[in-house]
């Protein structure tokens, strides 16, 4: 008899072991997650994209610390980010600010907040936002000082001063102006990196009704304002089709892995053999940094790693690296904002992560907690009716806008985003 044939003549009973346990963790995560992307699409809706870029026009600490507080509750992930960030550039915001606001946006938000609460512990659910937003600013920071120390102080329009392209009555087309009508900050002779232009032109373009006078109805005629109910319908909207659908395929990725893990890994696994203090958060830091993993799709895998031995330290390194760095966004960020900008923003986030990580494991040690057993296994029991209800809500909900976006043509989420 093979070694194999024990593992095949448990295959059924594994596999339904491992669906179990997946079950299990959208049950666990569904209730909060749906509040969580409410949330969102309500900040979406009463959030007008020009009030954001207004506050990041210089290149102050006050601007990168307004840039990380504005991008921690947005719902958008670390390549969904993107074209966003290239659309404050073009509004005028400065290098420090933009760097914060890419990292603090991708890092947290109020869905992956809920889940985190859902799936972890609720310390956890304080400590992540607020260690995002501390990485965010000292990016931000060193970002800037690199801008400042090579001479090149505030590049944005509204640092610089430049005047809106258009006055009242007078349309523009996207070329003139970037999104809310100012002057594209953008050089005409970008910094060195020509592989990426491509890539930024095209995420340049995707900010949607980005120059002044555009709206539903093409450019040079102004969209009708909305009213309160249909701001709410249109945020609502968002939630339910546009971000489920979209991070619905990565949280069901992370969920299966986190159902297979729990059910195949024996407990204490990596608390025996990476143990909980600097070894464990370096392994943690090295495996997500060039990974692209979603902040609400990847917390189900850290809960799975976490009842398996990880530290609360570890698992808040690879939370906070893992968003906001990977590939493309480290390509994208040299392409706009310089290869050193790029060095110093994939520094300063590992370094933070693991400063944030031993903080952590400090705190929940002074507390009394157990950092190898500090994620609590939830039961069956705990999930009731409303447990399963918003369960199949969330999942029908991420099936319907997933195969909405592949009907529109969109390739599906953020994974083809990233590869503009």
């Amino acid at each position: 008899m093979s070694a194999i044939d024990p593992i095949i003549a448990n295959l059924p009973s594994l596999t339904l072991e491992i669906l179990a346990e997946t079950w299990g963790v959208v049950l666990d995560a569904a209730p909060w997650m749906l509040l969580g992307v409410i949330v969102a699409g309500l900040l979406k809706a009463f959030l007008p994209d020009r009030v954001v870029a207004r506050h990041l026009g210089a290149n102050s600490r006050f601007a990168v610390l307004k840039a990380a507080l504005i991008g921690a509750p947005l719902p958008l992930c670390s390549c969904g980010v993107l074209p966003a960030a290239a659309g404050l550039r073009r509004q005028g915001a400065g290098k420090g600010p933009t760097a914060a606001f890419m990292v603090s946006t991708p890092e947290t938000g109020v869905d992956s907040i809920a889940v985190t609460y859902a799936l972890l512990d609720p310390l956890m659910a304080v400590l992540r936002p607020v260690a995002a937003i501390v990485t965010a600013v000292l990016t931000g920071l060193g970002v800037g000082w690199l801008d400042r120390r090579e001479g090149r102080p505030g590049e944005g329009a509204l640092a610089s001063g430049a005047a809106p392209v258009a006055a009242a009555g007078h349309a523009c087309t996207d070329e003139e102006a970037g999104p809310g009508g100012m002057k594209s900050p953008m050089p005409a002779r970008p910094e060195p990196f020509s592989p990426i232009l491509p890539s930024m032109d095209a995420l340049e373009k995707a900010q949607t009704h980005g120059g002044c006078g555009c709206g539903d109805t093409g450019c040079g005629v102004p969209a009708a304002r909305p009213g309160l109910f249909g701001r709410v319908r249109s945020g609502l909207s968002y939630a339910f089709l546009d971000i489920l659908g979209d991070v619905g395929p990565w949280f069901m990725a992370g969920a299966l892995a986190a159902g297979a893990f729990i059910a195949l890994a024996p407990p204490q696994l990596l608390s025996d053999n990476l143990g909980t203090g600097l070894w464990a958060m370096l392994a943690a830091l090295a495996v997500s940094l060039p990974l692209y993993v979603c902040a609400t799709a990847t917390t189900p895998l850290v809960a799975a790693l976490a009842m398996k031995g990880l530290s609360p330290g570890a698992a808040l390194v690879f939370l906070l690296a893992g968003p906001a760095t990977n590939a493309a966004t480290v390509a994208v960020v040299a392409g706009m904002l310089g290869r050193r900008a790029a060095m110093v923003y994939v520094a300063a986030i590992g370094v933070c992560a693991l400063l944030m990580g031993a903080a952590a494991n400090w705190l929940y040690f002074r507390l009394g907690m157990d950092v190898a057993g500090w994620v609590a296994v939830s039961g069956e029991e705990a999930h009731g009716p409303f447990s399963v209800i918003a369960g199949g809500v969330m999942l029908g909900c991420m099936a319907y806008g997933y195969a909405r976006r592949k009907m529109n043509g969109h390739a599906g989420g953020c994974a083809a985003e990233a590869k503009v």
